[in-house]
């Protein structure tokens, strides 16, 4: 069997260490190796994370690229209050790895495997840098990013998703230009994870920490998981529906920044944002044998 080549672009955090986990660990798919982004955390301590995960799955051989460490033009806020200090929620037991970082840039690797597919977990500096440097060459990325949200509330004002929030003018640019599947909270909020689902010690110690902020601030004491749909999808798309739309992304400061909407505009690329699902129980069985056994 060919498996399907990625490449995944992360910011490590909760969330993409159960993505990560599953790419890895599928037998369809050849994950090339990873760019790293500040987005959940700032990229030094996203890169600690990522080697901690590669260590735990025995594909420490895997390279590990990053960006320019911070958004194309806003001020950088991580999302520590919801992943915690390092980004692994209580984790600290860290290894201490021999494994340096690979001297080309996130956005070089990118386009040196532009045949790949690229599962963007975090803010889509990278692709946007990509972009920026060969706008040729990155025309024929395909891209599944985890962010935005047409219809479902946001999670970081009332109408605007954090990964697209936090970098506004990269999300504009991939989803105007690039070819962008757009995983948003519209399906990524279905899923949720519960301590029940947590068999390992560690697991449990790394998810508490989301268990607990979702506790204060949204009332239920699990976790919305977003990042693994993005594999799921690549997956299994016909368990996904979506709607092709012109997507664009408001980046003017004040409530409505990172607000995904659909466009007019003729000169922006038709892309698609996945709306439904065909059945979460489902969905969330198959996540949860590979990612939390």
């Amino acid at each position: 069997m060919t498996r399907q080549k990625i490449i995944i672009d992360c910011d490590p955090g909760i969330d993409d260490m159960l993505a990560i986990r599953y790419a890895l660990r599928s037998p369809k798919l050849e994950v090339v190796g990873f760019s790293v982004v500040s987005g959940n955390v700032a990229d030094y301590k996203g890169v600690n994370n990522l080697k901690e995960i590669l260590y735990q799955e025995n594909r420490l051989v895997l390279p590990i690229h990053i960006g320019r460490g911070r958004p194309l033009n806003k001020f950088f806020r991580d999302a520590e209050d919801t992943h915690g200090q390092y980004g692994l929620g209580y984790f600290s037991d860290y290894h201490q790895l021999d494994k340096a970082v690979a001297p080309e840039s996130a956005s070089e690797f990118l386009l040196a495997h532009a045949d790949c597919t690229i599962l963007a977990l975090g803010p889509l500096t990278n692709i946007a840098d990509s972009y920026l440097l060969n706008p040729t060459l990155a025309q024929s990325f395909k891209i599944i990013s985890m962010g935005g949200n047409l219809y479902e509330q946001g999670n970081m004002s009332e109408f605007s998703e954090y990964n697209y929030w936090v970098d506004p003018e990269s999300a504009k640019l991939a989803l105007n230009h690039l070819d962008v599947t757009m995983v948003g909270l519209d399906v990524t909020r279905k899923l949720k994870f519960y301590p029940e689902d947590v068999v390992d010690e560690t697991d449990l110690e790394i998810l508490r920490f989301y268990f607990e902020f979702h506790q204060k601030y949204e009332n239920f004491y699990g976790a919305v998981i977003n990042d693994p749909l993005v594999v799921d999808y690549l997956l299994y798309p016909q368990d996904y529906t979506s709607q092709k739309v012109k997507l664009d992304v408001l980046t003017e400061e004040g409530e409505y920044r990172g607000q995904t909407i659909v466009s007019q505009d003729n000169d922006y690329r038709l892309n698609q944002a996945l709306v439904t699902v065909s059945d979460i129980n489902k969905i969330k069985a198959r996540i949860k044998k590979q990612v939390l056994n």
